[in-house]
């Protein structure tokens, strides 16, 4: 089961990458939207797939990648299946994700921890007693540093994290993207995140900002540094890389976790790949297939079947299986 093999057309890992982020749809899928307050005036919105099934024992809990959101394929793909298997799927769109701006100057970054407790703590008021975690890449990132810098601590209503083409070190991600290779996937994030950036100066005008250098970054360390940084209070990018990659908590996450990362995955730096953490953390698993992209893994088509990862999560979920990582190799 865990030997990933791609659709003969996809098994170049752009193809991967791309087909499946542009072209997977899903037709009449519909969420229920919940706003809840953050403890700082803002605001999150929770998508619970429909029909709206009320949270019980099962709630599988998703966090997109990003600039996505509940309206991209994966985190639909994920919801869909779990939902289908009897889970309360809830997709949490990140702050200034899910088509509406927050209300603050700050939004999401990829180690913001607390918008995820909110969202946990809201879930456990309503009922949730077992809460399965799933993550894609920029979210993988945030599961992982939520339960490795909680600890022993963590909420007990976490049961199972699975953390799927996750930047475990955002230095090396970072350095990685800026490759040639992946301009074309360098250049759509920029732009999606410049607009943002500079619609929040307009709108904020923070004197501590530089509109010129977040406009002419050409790269993610210089926009981390001119903007992520700054507004959420680091020094620098390589401040913000190092105090909020995942990789360096992993030996404390206390519950089983699946983490799944493509070795060819063109967003993967070598150090994004756990191997020693995940050998000494009995609670950790790591599978690297060969091919899949960055939350590609497409194996069925058409695409709005279930693709591997999907079935590999939902497996380890409902069984708690240890998957063969010399399956992958």
């Amino acid at each position: 089961m865990t030997n990933y093999k791609p659709l003969f057309f996809l098994s170049n890992s752009h193809l991967n990458t791309i087909i499946p982020n542009r072209f997977r749809k899903f037709d009449n899928h519909r969420y229920h939207r919940e706003r809840i307050p953050t403890s700082d005036g803002d605001f999150l919105h929770l998508d619970f797939t429909e029909p709206f099934r009320k949270i019980g024992e099962k709630v599988a809990l998703i966090l997109h990648g990003l600039e996505g959101s509940s309206a991209s394929g994966y985190a639909v793909g994920i919801s869909k299946l779990l939902h289908d298997q009897g889970y309360t799927s809830v997709v949490l769109n990140m702050r200034s994700c899910g088509g509406i701006p927050n209300n603050k100057l700050q939004s999401y970054h990829s180690g913001k921890t607390d918008d995820l407790h909110t969202a946990i703590e809201y879930l456990t008021a309503q009922g949730a007693e077992n809460i399965k975690v799933v993550g894609y890449s920029l979210g993988g990132n945030i599961a992982l540093k939520y339960a490795g810098d909680a600890g022993s601590n963590l909420p007990e209503q976490i049961t199972q994290i699975a953390a799927i083409s996750v930047p475990c070190d955002l230095a090396g991600s970072s350095k990685k993207l800026g490759e040639r290779a992946n301009r074309i996937y360098l250049t759509r994030f920029l732009k999606q995140l410049k607009e943002k950036a500079i619609n929040k100066i307009n709108h904020y005008e923070p004197a501590f900002l530089d509109e010129s250098k977040i406009k002419n970054a050409k790269d993610f360390e210089t926009f981390d540094h001119n903007f992520t940084a700054p507004v959420h209070g680091f020094k620098s990018a390589q401040d913000y890389y190092k105090r909020c990659s995942s990789k360096p908590v992993l030996k404390y996450i206390t519950v089983p976790t699946l983490i799944i990362n493509a070795l060819d995955d063109s967003f993967l730096s070598p150090e994004c790949y756990p191997y020693e953490e995940c050998e000494n953390n009995p609670q950790l698993q790591l599978l690297t297939p060969k091919k899949g992209g960055h939350v590609g893994f497409t194996d069925q088509w058409p695409l709005y079947k279930p693709q591997w990862h999907e079935r590999i999560i939902s497996h380890f979920f409902e069984t708690g299986t240890r998957l063969g990582v010399e399956e992958t190799s």
